[in-house]
């Protein structure tokens, strides 16, 4: 996702929002990760889960956002735990 295709951190490039309407949206948002870095964030992955279904990240359900972020939060800082 280079920075000129991708303003803003919500955005998604146009290249994975097709795979991940096809696919696993978490897996692509992990491959995505691993390849550019730590600049790919929470709010991408709730980007790449909610456009297929025509919505914002922020209108995700509750519930879901807080379910990728407890499957997201372990890879992004390892060794975090919820108490």
């Amino acid at each position: 996702m280079p920075a000129d295709d991708c303003a803003g951190p919500e955005r998604v490039h146009p290249d994975d929002r097709h795979e991940a309407a096809s696919g696993d949206p978490f897996a692509l948002w992990q491959e995505i990760r691993q390849r550019e870095g730590p600049r790919v964030t929470l709010i991408q992955l709730y980007a790449l889960v909610a456009e297929p279904r025509g919505l914002k990240p922020h209108e995700l359900p509750l519930a879901e956002r807080r379910e990728l972020a407890g499957r997201a939060t372990p890879l992004m800082w390892p060794g975090f735990e919820y108490n």
